[in-house]
This record gives structure tokens, sequence and C-alpha cells, in this order.
């Protein structure tokens, strides 16, 4: 127990001890701080003096650098205002002396705004008085001219259209006004003396022709059912044909196939601006009958007459190249000059079948003679002619002594 308080008293000094030496560790380590601190607060203020200075003596050269600026704008602000009062002065003396030419210009111009009112005044009065006078003159006119109007005289009209005239416009686009009074006989007379001579001439001898309406060109005018009235459009269409499948340009120089649809019908070429149309068919088939019978019968009285005595068959004694050649010819006469299709405006077309062989061409050729005069030797050239065609004399001889009603059997 002794050795126990002995050993605690002991550890309780060695602690005392040690807390002491460690005060005056701790004693010796403040007053260190306390110097290191010392030494760097005036080591700061040191610092801090030596900026103030620098920043005096930056503060004094700029102020130094600012008065002489100072002084040097002040130098040229004396030197401007010298040279300001110097070309002033030149302003001043030319200002004193515009005023004055001013002043006597105003003075001039009052005195002739004076005069030019006065004689403006002296001219509103001679004015006034030409305006009196005009009034008077117009008053008079007016007058006049309400006498005219009730005492005017009525127009001769001896000389001037009754009704409006009828616009005819032919098949190469030319207007002619026709009166209103013309009956269809009448209007077919004017048409055909139109066309007395010059292109188209042929067309209208062979009545390859038609009158039509162009608002609606499938109304076809004719003498059943002419109607004219004040105003009404009439156009006429020449009738050609084409051996095409499909109907194209009738012109002979254009080769557009361009077309536009025309009002009613029919198409109109974009090139050349021509009209055409197919012939209608109801008017086709007697339209050509019309054109091949008056062809075939236009060959003179001499072979009418011969064909109204068959027992003297005179041209039999023709070869067969010889009635080739006048049926060749006869042909010809159908062919349409290409001047009457250069400047064509309106046209129906009618498209060809195939050509006709020989023995197609025997019904449309067959002439009247009564049927008494029939003898055994016309029944042998008929029959030759139901066995061959290739004799073409043979089928000449039989067209001019044959009637129209006679079908070969």
């Amino acid at each position: 127990m002794k050795d126990v308080l002995i050993k605690m008293k002991w550890k309780f000094s060695k602690k005392l001890e040690a807390t002491m030496k460690l005060e005056a560790e701790i004693v010796a380590y403040l007053g260190a701080i306390n110097l290191l601190l010392g030494f760097y607060v005036v080591k700061v203020n040191t610092l801090a003096e030596q900026r103030a200075r620098c920043r005096s003596k930056s503060l004094t050269k700029a102020l130094a650098n600012l008065h002489f600026q100072t002084e040097m704008v002040s130098n040229n602000v004396a030197q401007v205002q010298y040279q300001v009062e110097q070309g002033t002065c030149l302003v001043r003396k030319d200002i004193e002396v515009s005023s004055k030419e001013t002043s006597q210009a105003l003075k001039s111009l009052q005195q002739s705004c004076f005069a030019s009112v006065s004689g403006f005044l002296k001219t509103a009065e001679t004015l006034s008085k030409v305006i009196l006078q005009t009034g008077s003159k117009v008053s008079e006119i007016y007058t006049a001219v309400l006498w005219l109007q009730t005492h005017h005289s009525e127009p001769d009209t001896r000389y001037t259209w009754l009704q409006e005239p009828m616009r005819w416009e032919d098949a190469y686009g030319r207007v002619i006004p026709i009166p209103v009074e013309f009956d269809y006989p009448m209007m077919e007379g004017a048409l055909r003396g139109h066309f007395q001579k010059g292109r188209g001439k042929k067309l209208v001898e062979r009545n390859q022709w038609q009158l039509f309406d162009p608002s609606n060109p499938r109304t076809i005018y004719s003498a059943e059912n002419w109607e004219p009235c004040p105003g009404m459009k009439i156009t006429m269409a020449m009738i050609i044909s084409q051996s095409n499948d499909q109907i194209v340009c009738p012109r002979p120089i254009c080769s557009s196939k361009s077309y536009t649809d025309a009002t009613g019908s029919g198409k109109i070429c974009s090139e050349c601006q021509t009209w055409f149309d197919s012939l209608p068919k109801s008017s086709s088939p007697e339209k050509l009958a019309e054109i091949v019978n008056s062809k075939q019968f236009s060959r003179g009285s001499s072979e009418i007459h011969i064909a109204k005595i068959p027992p003297k068959i005179t041209r039999a004694a023709k070869d067969g190249q010889q009635a080739r050649d006048e049926d060749t010819r006869s042909d010809s006469d159908f062919q349409i000059d290409e001047e009457d299709l250069r400047l064509l405006k309106n046209a129906l077309i009618q498209l060809e079948g195939p050509k006709r062989t020989s023995m197609q061409y025997i019904p449309a050729r067959l002439h009247y003679i009564s049927s008494h005069q029939w003898d055994s030797r016309l029944i042998g050239i008929q029959d030759l002619l139901l066995d061959s065609s290739k004799s073409n004399y043979i089928r000449h001889i039989y067209a001019n002594i044959s009637e129209p009603g006679f079908m070969p059997r």
C-alpha cells in the first residue's frame, strides 16, 4: 500500500513537471509568434507606404501632364478664336452687302408686285367684259342648236340601209354585207356573181360549197330553211375531199398538225387559223352525185345524140387507148387547183373511200334511152361487160348507150 502511494506521488510529480515544461514551451512559442506578427505588421505598413508614395507620384505626374495639356488647349482655343474672328469678319462684310442688296431687291419686288396687281385688276375688268360677251354668244349658239333640233329635216333613207344587213363571210374570209330583203335565189346569185372569176370559181361552178350558221356549223342554210333576219351571220365553206384516214388542215402549204376545237363544231388550225370540219353524211351523197352527174353530162349534145341512136355505135371504132385517155381526162376535171386552197379560210372535208373498180363505174354512167331500143346486140355487150372488166373501150361504148335506171344482171 505504501508503495502504491509512492508510485502515485511520483507520477503526479512527473506530470506536474511535464505540464510546467509544456507551459514554458507554449509561452516561448507565443512570444515567437508575437514577434513574427510584429515584423509582418511592420512590413505591411512599409509596403502600404510605398504604394501610397507611388500613387502620389503618378498623380502628380498626371496632374502635371493635364496642366500642360490644358495650357496647350487654351493656346489652341485662343488661336481658333483669332481665326474665327478673322473669318467672320469677311462673313460679316458679306452679310452686310447681301442685306443691302436684299433690301433693294425687296423694294423693287414690292414695286413690281404693285404694278402687276394693278395690271391684273385692269385685265380682270377686260376679262369680265369678255366673259359677258362669251356668255351672250353661248346663249345665242344654244338657241340656234335648239332651233336646229326642232327644225331639222328627216334623213334621206334612199341611200342607206333600212335594216341592218346580213354579214356574209365567204370561204376565204372576206366579209360582204347582204341586204335582209334577199331571198335564197338572190343570195345564191350574189354568191355566184362574187365568184365569177378568181380563186374558188371552179368550186362554185361544181356546187362544192355550203352556207351555214357560224355559231352552229351543223345548221345548213338552203332554200327550204332560208329565214333572213337583220344582223344574221352567214359563213361559206368550200367542200373538198381528202384521201387520208384522218382530216387535216386543207391548206396545201400548211404542215401543222395542232388544232383547237371551234365554237359549235369543227377544228381551227393553230398555224394558219383555217376552220375545217367533216362534211355531214346527210348532205354528202347528194352533193357528190350532183358534182359527178354535172360533169358527166357536160361533154356536149353530140354524145347525147349518139346515146339516143343505139344502132350507130360510133365510139366502137375507138381503140382502148383513146377511151382510156378520155376517161383520164374526165377524171382530171375533178381535180382542185392548189390556188383555190392556198388562202382557204373555211372548208368542209369529205374523206374518200377506197377507189372503185371499173365494174362499179357502170351504174353511174348509164344514160337514158327508151326501153324499146334495146336489141340483141346491146344485150350481148352487157353480157360481155359482166364477163370481163378489162375491155375499157367496150365499157365506154356501153356507158353512152345505157339508161340510168338499168342495172346489169
